[in-house]
């Protein structure tokens, strides 16, 4: 009787603590993606320099890779038709741009996201976020910030939360 009682009240557990992954999961990855697209650093800069220097021919093959590598970290956040798009459109080093070209480093600082629609047949939901922008000069170290919004829809791709778009307000 008493190990009934104890495999009754695991199982229990188990369920209450899943229940609430789902959600929490998809917020997850919304998180994780806007701090990575966001974030800019030191890292950040030489790949950028990287790739709008252009390169010899003969270096040609290894830029390609390192632009394949850095992309593909974004990956793991995006639909297949969404990575496709951020990939043509080679926004992993233009997200840098702004920063790299006004000689800041950028960081999320309080991020907040609420669900405001959920579509339990098509397996999505979409966020509100905002947050502040931190922006800090490369040498003077003068910080500025900046109030960052947008809508983001995510979908439940094979058990995993994938971002299908992103409209930034």
């Amino acid at each position: 009787m008493k190990k009934i009682t104890i495999i009754t009240l695991i199982v229990s557990l188990l369920i209450t603590s899943f229940a609430g992954c789902t959600n929490n999961s998809s917020k997850n990855t919304v998180k994780n993606f806007l701090t990575a697209l966001y974030s800019v650093n030191q890292s950040d800069y030489d790949y950028y320099e990287k790739m709008v220097k252009g390169s010899k021919s003969s270096e040609l093959e290894a830029d390609t890779k390192v632009y394949k590598t850095n992309t593909r970290n974004f990956q793991q956040y995006l639909s297949d038709k969404s990575y496709q798009s951020f990939y043509n459109e080679r926004l992993s080093y233009l997200r840098i741009a702004n920063a790299y070209n006004n000689n800041y480093f950028t960081k999320i600082k309080d991020l907040k996201i609420s669900k405001t629609k959920e579509d339990k047949i098509n397996e999505t939901i979409t966020y509100h976020y905002e947050f502040q922008l931190n922006q800090t000069n490369k040498d003077t170290k003068k910080l500025e910030t900046i109030n960052k919004s947008g809508v983001l829809t995510v979908f439940n791709e094979n058990g995993t939360w994938k971002i299908l778009d992103i409209i930034v307000l």
